[in-house]
């Protein structure tokens, strides 16, 4: 009898080596064991914005080197205006150094520190109605774990 192998996608490779992790941990992450949380559900003052192609064209040359920097460097104006609006004090890219070619978009990916007394659910909110600058905005979110019994 000759067994065959199959070949699986990374993605789907990585997807099937975290849950073996979370399984291996004892931990299940879902709706079906609501247990009181601890804490917040997000990070204060923390923003993910994950900004278009083209957005991200031009604001790349100043947040180059993965270096964090001031919003009044970005060169779009509305980007400018909601982070005084939102009191952000400077936008860092999540991956310092994404690769070259990256079909995923990482490198667009910027972490934004607001004032921690700002709505940030109201920030994610005015950044995401930015369709043709934003691809998303999302606060920078906790993933609570909880033991399976």
């Amino acid at each position: 009898m000759r067994i065959k192998s199959a070949q699986i996608p990374a993605s789907a490779g990585i997807v099937i080596w975290l849950a073996g992790c979370a399984f291996a941990a004892g931990a299940v992450v879902g709706p079906e064991q609501e247990t009181p949380r601890k804490g917040p559900d997000h990070v204060a003052g923390r923003l993910i914005v994950k900004l278009s192609p083209d957005a991200a064209r031009r604001v790349a040359p100043v947040g180059t080197e993965g270096k964090a920097f001031p919003p009044d460097q970005i060169p779009i104006e509305t980007l400018r205006q909601l982070s005084r609006k939102y009191r952000v004090t400077q936008w860092k890219p999540l991956f310092a150094n994404p690769p070259k070619h990256d079909m995923t978009g990482l490198a667009r990916v910027y972490v934004l520190s607001c004032d921690p007394s700002v709505d940030i659910e109201q920030a994610a909110a005015e950044f995401s109605a930015l369709h043709d600058l934003v691809e998303y905005a999302q606060p920078d979110r906790i993933v609570h774990l909880q033991p399976v019994q």
